[in-house]
């Protein structure tokens, strides 16, 4: 299966679990903790180590995502992956979920504004058909 396939699964389930983790405020947070896997790519290969047991990877995890600032359900979604021998895809995850927390937000942003036309273009009516019928308030 393609990577950015498998972390944009990965992302939805987490996005859809955790929803209150997903804001516009972590989206920002998300993008330095991307960031920072990215310039070290060492990490990934540190929590990738066989030899090195759980309790030590999730410590690092937890240290990482307090420092960025993200709430504990992130280090869940890193422990997760780590878990389940997919430590490559820390990044592509995040990359991924901040593109989905975007996009929600966005459309959310569409409706609210659309919402917000349409009571406009209601209210218009309203005033048209009163001044119409000579009731203009």
């Amino acid at each position: 299966m393609n990577n950015a396939v498998l972390a944009r699964r990965y992302a939805y389930a987490f996005y859809n679990i955790f929803p209150r983790a997903c804001t516009l405020e972590k989206s920002d947070l998300l993008h330095h903790i991307n960031h920072f896997f990215m310039e070290h790519r060492k990490m990934i290969f540190f929590l990738a180590l066989p030899q090195l047991n759980v309790k030590n990877k999730k410590k690092a995890i937890q240290i990482i995502v307090h420092t960025i600032g993200l709430p504990e359900e992130y280090s869940t979604l890193y422990m997760l992956l780590i878990q389940h021998k997919r430590t490559f895809l820390i990044t592509d995850v995040g990359v991924q979920l901040r593109h989905i927390i975007l996009e929600k937000n966005n459309n959310l942003r569409q409706l609210f504004f659309f919402a917000f036309l349409l009571q406009l273009y209601v209210i218009i009516l309203r005033l048209s058909k009163a001044d119409q019928y000579g009731q203009a308030s």
